[in-house]
């Protein structure tokens, strides 16, 4: 499924986008914390992990010229505890991005929700940098508390 923001797509990754979201993902690392050691090796390792499919777990946010802009995807090893992963391009900021890929994720979380077993405590989480201020504000607007 497609989603058009305006001049924005968003859509499931392929394997093929592996070198374009790894250098999104190093991209925020150096913003957020001056650095980055992030692999192409790491990624792909993400998306080969058991129960992980590329097509309904992650999304990426293209311009209309194909460039990506922003990525997510989430997860579970044992239902509970969820994890999403959103990140946006620091020149894309701003654009209702985040939201939106939040939004994907979220949807997706509520799926793994209700596989798990009933009586069990639940944790969505959503590691961000202190130094990211603009996910910490989405994240925090939308309900969510921040723990160390």
């Amino acid at each position: 499924m497609a989603i058009l923001l305006q001049n924005l797509v968003a859509r499931p990754p392929s394997l093929n986008n592996l070198s374009d979201v790894t250098r999104l993902l190093i991209a925020c690392d150096i913003i957020e914390d001056g650095m980055s050691d992030y692999t192409e090796e790491e990624l792909l390792a993400d998306w080969q992990r058991p129960g992980f499919n590329l097509e309904t777990d992650a999304w990426v946010i293209t311009t209309t010229k194909g460039q990506i802009v922003g990525f997510a995807d989430v997860w579970s090893c044992d239902y509970t505890s969820i994890n999403m992963r959103v990140r946006v391009h620091p020149e894309s900021l701003g654009r209702g991005i985040g939201t939106l890929l939040l939004r994907l994720a979220e949807h997706k979380a509520r799926q793994y929700l209700r596989k798990a077993p009933s009586g069990l405590r639940i944790v969505l989480q959503s590691p961000v940098s202190s130094g990211n201020l603009e996910a910490r504000n989405l994240l925090e607007q939308e309900g969510y508390i921040p723990v160390r």
